[in-house]
C-alpha cells in the first residue's frame, strides 16, 4: 500500500512540475490544442513507466520534451498535419502564464511569419530557451549537443531573429 501512495505522489509531482511545459511542446508541434492535450497525457503515462525517479537531482524535462516531440511527430505522420501555420505565441505563453500581458496581439501574426522563416534548428532552440524556459544543460540534453554549442546556436538564432524583427512595430 505504501508504494502505491509513493507512486501517486511521484506521478502528481511530475504532472504538477512539468505539465505546462510538455503541453506547450505538443502545441508547438501539433498546432492543435486538443491533440496536444491527448499527447501530453500520453507523455506522462509513458514517462511514469520509464523515468528513473531515484535520481532526484536531475531535471526530468529533457526526457519529457523528447517524448512529447516524438509522440507529436508520430501523430503528425499518422494523421497528417491539419494546419501549416505556427501556433500563436499567445497560446503557448498562456499555457503557463494566463495573466501575461499581450496587448501586442496585432503583432502575433507578424512574429509567427518571422519565426516561420527561421531554420528549424534556430526556431527549436529559441522555443526551448524562451518559451520552455530550459536551462543550457536541459537544451544540451534535449538536442544532444555540448553546452558551448547550445550557447553558440542560441546566440546565432537570436541575432537572426533580431535582424528579422527590426521592421516590426510593437504596438508603440
Amino acid at each position: 500500500m505504501k508504494s502505491k501512495v509513493k507512486q501517486n505522489d511521484i506521478f502528481n509531482w511530475l504532472v504538477k512540475n512539468y505539465y505546462d511545459r510538455v503541453l506547450r511542446t505538443a502545441i508547438y508541434y501539433l498546432r492543435n490544442r486538443s491533440d496536444a492535450e491527448d499527447i501530453t497525457q500520453d507523455v506522462f503515462l509513458k514517462a511514469f513507466e520509464k523515468i528513473d525517479f531515484s535520481k532526484t537531482d536531475e531535471s526530468k524535462f529533457p526526457i519529457l520534451f523528447i517524448m512529447a516531440k516524438n509522440l507529436s511527430l508520430n501523430k503528425i505522420k499518422s494523421k497528417g498535419r491539419q494546419e501549416e501555420t505556427l501556433p500563436d505565441w499567445e497560446i503557448l505563453s498562456n499555457c503557463y502564464n494566463p495573466e501575461s500581458d499581450f496587448d501586442k496581439k496585432q503583432n502575433i501574426n507578424e512574429i509567427n511569419l518571422i519565426l516561420k522563416e527561421l531554420k528549424d534548428q534556430d526556431r527549436e532552440i529559441i522555443l526551448l530557451k524562451h518559451y520552455q524556459d530550459c536551462s543550457y544543460q536541459e537544451i544540451s540534453e534535449i538536442l544532444n549537443i555540448p553546452i558551448g554549442t547550445v550557447m553558440s546556436r542560441l546566440y546565432s538564432a537570436r541575432k537572426k531573429l533580431q535582424t528579422m524583427l527590426k521592421g516590426v512595430n510593437y504596438g508603440e
